[in-house]
């Protein structure tokens, strides 16, 4: 039977991330959490109370406001940037073999732009498992595993 590799599964969303590993009775434990919702929370209330830009439409005269964006997306970004470093940091101090990414399509890409290649993404879903509690993670987490450490035999 092979041996079992260890495993970061980093489950991140725009505001917070949970690092979670097996436990020795088989769940999933959460060894270390991140929170960003502060950031956001202040990215947002900038937003709005910014002034407005003006935009006008084509096809009446009438002027529409339009907020900025970018400020929470900028926020996100350095949210996730933020997640990467920890979850190389935590990898290397677990001692785990590589990382599996769980977040939203847009987390999930900002997060694989930030990893450097010491720390290998063996497997990853787009979900968002942010609050879902640890004792039913093994639904989601129990497949990826498996095809994880099927990847990092082959490696």
């Amino acid at each position: 039977m092979p041996k079992t590799l260890k495993l970061l599964f980093v489950l991140a969303d725009g505001g917070r991330a949970r690092f979670v590993m097996r436990s020795g009775a088989g769940d999933y434990a959460v060894v270390k959490a991140l929170d960003g919702t502060p950031a956001l929370t202040a990215a947002r209330a900038a937003s709005r109370g910014a002034t407005p830009g003006v935009v006008f439409e084509s096809a009446t005269a009438a002027p529409h406001g339009l907020r900025p964006k970018g400020v929470v997306q900028q926020a996100k970004a350095v949210f996730a940037a933020e997640v990467a470093g920890a979850a190389e940091r935590e990898a290397r101090r677990q001692g785990a073999a590589g990382l599996v990414l769980v977040a939203p399509a847009r987390t999930l890409s900002l997060l694989r732009t930030h990893l450097g290649a010491a720390s290998p993404v063996l497997a990853s879903l787009a979900k968002d498992l942010g609050k879902t509690p640890a004792h039913e993670l093994g639904r989601w987490l129990n497949s990826l595993e498996l095809s994880a450490q099927a990847i990092a035999r082959a490696a």
